[in-house]
C-alpha cells in the first residue's frame, strides 16, 4: 500500500522549513515486508499563473551581477530555500541556467510569500 503524505506528517523524517522546495512534494510512503519506505513524486509539476494574481504582488528587480539563483533569493528574502519561487514567478524551468546581467525578474514581495506558499501546498 502506498500512502500519499507531506514529510512533515511523517515524524520519522526531518521537519521542513514552509519555504523548502521539496514541500511542493508529497511524499509516498511504501510499506514492504517490516520495512517503511519515504520517496517523492518529482514528476509533479508546479506553475505560478501569474496572470491570475493581482500586480501588485510582484516588483521587479534589474541583475546587476552575476549571481546563483540562492544568492538572488537571499538578497529578496533572507534565504536561499525560495530560489525556486523566482524560477517558477518568471515562468523558468532550469535552474542550472543563470540570469544574465541586465535581466530583470519579476519577483514576489516579501509580504505575499506566505500567501503564495499555502496557495502552492493547497
Amino acid at each position: 500500500m502506498i500512502n500519499q503524505l507531506n514529510q512533515n506528517d511523517i515524524p520519522l523524517l526531518p521537519s521542513l522549513a514552509r519555504n523548502r522546495y521539496e514541500n511542493i512534494f508529497k511524499v509516498y510512503e511504501q510499506e514492504k515486508d517490516t520495512s517503511k519506505y519515504y520517496f517523492y513524486n518529482i514528476l509533479t509539476k508546479v506553475t505560478i499563473n501569474t496572470e491570475n494574481i493581482a500586480p501588485e504582488v510582484f516588483k521587479y528587480i534589474k541583475v546587476d551581477k552575476r549571481l546563483p539563483w540562492t544568492s538572488i533569493s537571499y538578497r529578496e528574502y533572507k534565504t536561499q530555500h525560495l530560489w525556486w519561487l523566482i524560477l517558477l514567478t518568471n515562468g523558468i524551468t532550469n535552474p542550472i541556467i543563470l540570469p544574465k546581467i541586465g535581466d530583470v525578474l519579476r519577483v514576489v514581495r516579501r509580504e505575499y510569500v506566505n500567501d503564495i506558499l499555502g496557495q502552492i501546498n493547497a
